[in-house]
């Protein structure tokens, strides 16, 4: 697993990203950490500097990728 970033969220606590495997980590602050694979990096980019990450995850990533817990 990447060096997990924090963030300012109610609800995600960290992100990471790897770039080989292109798989995103994402640590919510009530259910645990989650990987999702083969996310562009570019998703990765918007979720880092989207001022609502919960939102942005709503709307770009869940719907999108398969996330499995860690």
């Amino acid at each position: 697993m990447p060096d997990m970033k924090k963030v300012a969220s109610s609800n995600i606590d960290s992100i990471g990203y790897d770039r080989t495997s292109k798989t995103l980590y994402v640590s919510f602050l009530s259910s645990g950490t989650y990987q999702f694979p083969d996310v562009p990096e570019d998703i990765y980019h918007g979720l880092e500097a989207a001022k609502s990450k919960g939102v942005y995850f709503a709307k770009a990533i869940r719907p999108n990728y398969k996330g499995t817990p860690v």
